[in-house]
C-alpha cells in the first residue's frame, strides 16, 4: 500500500513537470509563430487562458518540488493539492470552457 502511494505521489510530480514543459513549448514556440500569421480572433480562440494555465502549473510544480526537496515522501502533497485546487485551478475551468472555440478555429 505504502509503495503504491509513493508511486502515485511521484507520478503527480513527474506528470506536472511534463505538462509544464509542454505548456512552455506551446507558449514559447507556437504562440509567437502564430502571432504574425493568424488573425487576432484565431489566436485568442486558440490560446486564451493558456498563459494563466502555465502560471498555475508553475506554482503547482514549484510547491510540489519544494515538498519533494524536503522529503522524497512528499508529505505535504494533500495540502498542496487542496490549496492549489481551491486557489488557482478555476483557470482550468475557464480554459476548458473555451475548448469549443478552439475546436471551431482548428476546423477552419
Amino acid at each position: 500500500g505504502e509503495r503504491k502511494l509513493q508511486e502515485a505521489k511521484f507520478e503527480i510530480l513527474t506528470s506536472e513537470a511534463s505538462y509544464l514543459k509542454s505548456l512552455n513549448v506551446l507558449t514559447s514556440h507556437f504562440l509567437p509563430n502564430l502571432l504574425g500569421s493568424a488573425d487576432d480572433d484565431e489566436v485568442t480562440n486558440l490560446f486564451s487562458y493558456v498563459i494563466e494555465v502555465r502560471r498555475c502549473s508553475e506554482r503547482f510544480l514549484s510547491a510540489l518540488d519544494e515538498s519533494w526537496r524536503t522529503s522524497y515522501f512528499l508529505p505535504g502533497i494533500l495540502r498542496i493539492l487542496s490549496e492549489h485546487c481551491e486557489k488557482y485551478f478555476s483557470v482550468y475551468v475557464e480554459y476548458c470552457t473555451n475548448q469549443i472555440y478552439q475546436e471551431k478555429t482548428l476546423r477552419k
